[in-house]
């Protein structure tokens, strides 16, 4: 497939990292439109579009059950990707993988108005969950280091109400945004509205709500900081 007008993509790149000084995102280059045979047959009905650097024979999405299936939504792929399946519903939701973003046996799922974004160079060891729904995003810089087992969820994806008011109690579609060069470790969970500043470190089994700012460690359930003016290195060395 041909090459692609993709300025309307890079505009909402730009846009949903305006005031993330330290969120690397960046468009994927060299872009084309992915062949129809390699996506389900609702794809196109929808008015959705798929883009990938690379050739793609099959790509991993899926409508979700008892949903509507996507429509005016983006899916873009960039160089040397590797990840699990995906789940788009609703209208415009948007899936953006940079350049050689490694994810292997992860679920991906994004829901009407909502926004999974994930810098270049950022890997997963296996069976990260992300789960963008309720017009919440989810927004990852490049050269991050995921453990396996990690999850990304904006909400709890159920209500819980007050009986007598039936008021919803529990947060809806919050907004991630994990910095770039962030280690998380060995099944953490970050929910909700979260900010994880550069640098950082999540320890394992940790559960994240809120803001860690950049060069720190955090641990426990709920996470706090224990540890300031850290940083990490991909290498194993003294």
């Amino acid at each position: 497939m041909g090459r692609m007008n993709t300025s309307h993509i890079f505009n909402l790149v730009k846009d949903s990292i305006r005031n993330h000084p330290d969120l690397t995102i960046r468009v994927p280059g060299d872009l084309r439109l992915v062949k129809p045979s390699a996506l389900p047959a609702w794809w196109s009905r929808g008015n959705n579009i798929a883009l990938s650097s690379v050739e793609i024979d099959k790509l991993p999405v899926t409508a979700h059950a008892g949903q509507e299936s996507p429509t005016n939504s983006i899916l873009v792929i960039g160089a040397n990707c590797v990840t699990g399946g995906m789940v788009m519903w609703g209208e415009g939701s948007v899936v953006l993988l940079g350049d050689h973003v490694r994810l292997p046996a992860s679920s991906i799922a994004c829901g009407s108005g909502a926004k999974v974004m994930i810098g270049a160079h950022t890997a997963s060891t296996a069976r990260a969950q992300i789960n963008a729904r309720n017009g919440g995003s989810v927004l990852v810089g490049e050269r991050g280091l995921w453990a396996a087992d990690v999850v990304l969820y904006t909400d709890d994806m159920h209500a819980i109400r007050d009986v007598e008011t039936g008021r919803r109690l529990n947060g809806m579609g919050g907004h991630m945004v994990v910095s770039d060069h962030v280690w998380l470790g060995y099944q953490s969970l970050l929910l909700g509205n979260v900010g994880i500043g550069r640098d950082s470190v999540v320890g394992a089994r940790s559960l994240v709500r809120g803001t860690i700012p950049p060069n720190s460690v955090a641990a426990g359930s709920p996470a706090r900081v224990v540890r300031t003016g850290v940083t990490w290195d991909f290498n194993d060395l003294p």
